[in-house]
C-alpha cells in the first residue's frame, strides 16, 4: 500500500492490525502496530486516522500499566478528534480518561468525566458507548445505589442485543 501511495488505506490496515491485537489482550503487539499507524498517519496527515490510531494506542498502554503513557495519548487523540470535530470520539476520550482517573484512584475527578461523556453521548445518541459509560457509572456509585441504575439500564442493554452487555 505504501509503494502505491495509498497512506490512508496503510495506516487503518496497521490501526485494524492493533486493534485485533488490543482485542486479543496483546497490548505490546497493539501498541506497536498503533504506535507506527499513528506515526504514519500523522506524517500524511490523515488527522481522525491518526485519532483513532492515537486513542487505540491509549488503550494498549492502559493494558500495559503505563498510565502516564496513556495520558499522552487521550491528549494527543484529543487534539485530532477536536479538529475534526468528531463530538462521539471526544467524549468516548472522556469516558476512558474517567477510567484511568480510577486506576489513579482520582474518583471525584473520574465522575466529572464521567458524567461530561455521558452528557455528550445521550445527546449524541451514541447508545453503545453511552451503554458503556452507564456501566462504568454503576461501578462508581455507592453499593446502595447500585441495583437502582442497574435496573434503569435494563432496557437500554436489552435493546442493543450486546450479549457481553446484557450479561
Amino acid at each position: 500500500l505504501a509503494e502505491l501511495g495509498a497512506h490512508a488505506e496503510e495506516v487503518r490496515v496497521r490501526l485494524a492490525t492493533g486493534r485485533a491485537y488490543l482485542a486479543a489482550g496483546l497490548y505490546a503487539e497493539a501498541r506497536a502496530a498503533c504506535a507506527d499507524a499513528a506515526s504514519r498517519a500523522d506524517e500524511h496527515e490523515l488527522r481522525h486516522d491518526a485519532g483513532f490510531a492515537r486513542f487505540t494506542l491509549a488503550l494498549a498502554l492502559i493494558g500495559l500499566d503505563d498510565l502516564s503513557g496513556a495520558g499522552g495519548e487521550l491528549d494527543r487523540a484529543t487534539a485530532h478528534f477536536a479538529a475534526a470535530a468528531d463530538r462521539q470520539y471526544l467524549a468516548r476520550v472522556r469516558l476512558t480518561r474517567a477510567e484511568l482517573a480510577i486506576l489513579r484512584d482520582e474518583p471525584d475527578a473520574a465522575a466529572d468525566l464521567l458524567a461530561e461523556a455521558i452528557r455528550t453521548l445521550e445527546s449524541g445518541s451514541w447508545q453503545v458507548p453511552l451503554a458503556s459509560a452507564r456501566l462504568l457509572e454503576v461501578d462508581l456509585a455507592p453499593p446502595a445505589g447500585r441495583m437502582e441504575l442497574l435496573t434503569a439500564l435494563g432496557p437500554l442493554l436489552h435493546d442493543l442485543g450486546v450479549p457481553e452487555l446484557r450479561h
